[in-house]
């Protein structure tokens, strides 16, 4: 009687304990380098001269096209589960909410409300995807550092992006240490009270400086939230940075010491 040789199993897929194939650890790789270089972009992009830093905001809207599709569950083996389509329509929904945010006057303040309850939980979903792609590399090298140096600097990013909404929303919720002044306006800025000003006119660069700043804990002390919204978000990112860098340091600790440990098996 002849025997049957067993069948080759599937690909795991993205969310399968099996680990991932190395065809999609490649594709997630790809995406880690994409990511820190966008991320980079945006950053650098805060420091343009005049009108030119409005070129942050279709940033925003490649950052959340980009994660919606990778981390959606869009790439490799296996069906995506429920979690995956919700988690696309979700960013889908962040990507129409920040167009509407940005195309709108500035008087129209409710629109900044909308930024803040659905932009930061898609984002705080993204790390954890991240995150957890993290977890599933089977040894800790560059490219993976890279993933997790880009989920860092993408907290950063969300945390200015929300707090720009909340200074959206309540007008006045950062003022300089100085000379008591809105930030925001400071440096020939516009009228945020006048109807023919959209939101993307805006500059809102010192407010994403001061979430990094928040979020590294570092606390320069140069501007400062005075309004209830504006300083439980700075709290919160005070406490999400080093938050980030235990679970990631873990995490990958975790991968290194297991990668050692097959080694010296072999």
């Amino acid at each position: 009687m002849a025997i049957r040789s067993p069948r080759p199993s599937p690909d795991p897929g993205p969310h399968s304990l099996a680990g991932p194939s190395d065809a999609l650890l490649r594709r997630r790789h790809r995406f880690y380098r994409h990511l820190l270089a966008v991320s980079f972009t945006l950053m650098a992009t805060l420091v343009l001269p005049g009108r030119w830093s409005f070129l942050i905001f279709p940033g925003y809207l490649l950052l959340t096209a980009m994660v919606s599709v990778e981390l959606g569950g869009a790439v490799g083996g296996g069906d995506p589960r429920p979690a995956d389509h919700l988690y696309r329509w979700l960013g889908a929904g962040t990507i129409l909410i920040l167009l509407y945010w940005l195309l709108a006057p500035s008087h129209v303040l409710h629109t900044g409300l909308l930024v803040v309850a659905l932009v930061g939980p898609f984002y705080f979903w993204t790390l954890v995807r991240l995150v957890g792609w993290l977890a599933q590399e089977p040894r800790v090298s560059r490219r993976v550092l890279s993933g997790a140096l880009a989920g860092y600097l993408l907290l950063g990013i969300c945390g200015g992006l929300l707090l720009s909404a909340v200074e959206s929303l309540d007008p006045g919720s950062f003022r300089s240490a100085f000379d008591g002044s809105d930030p925001m306006m400071r440096g020939g800025s516009l009228d945020p009270g006048s109807p023919l000003t959209l939101t993307w006119e805006r500059n809102f660069m010192r407010v994403n400086y001061f979430a990094f700043v928040s979020l590294t804990t570092v606390g320069y002390g140069d501007i400062i939230p005075v309004r209830p919204l504006a300083q439980m978000g700075s709290l919160l990112l005070s406490v999400a940075g080093p938050l980030y860098i235990a679970v990631v340091m873990g995490v990958l600790i975790s991968r290194l010491t297991a990668s050692w440990e097959c080694r010296d098996q072999d």
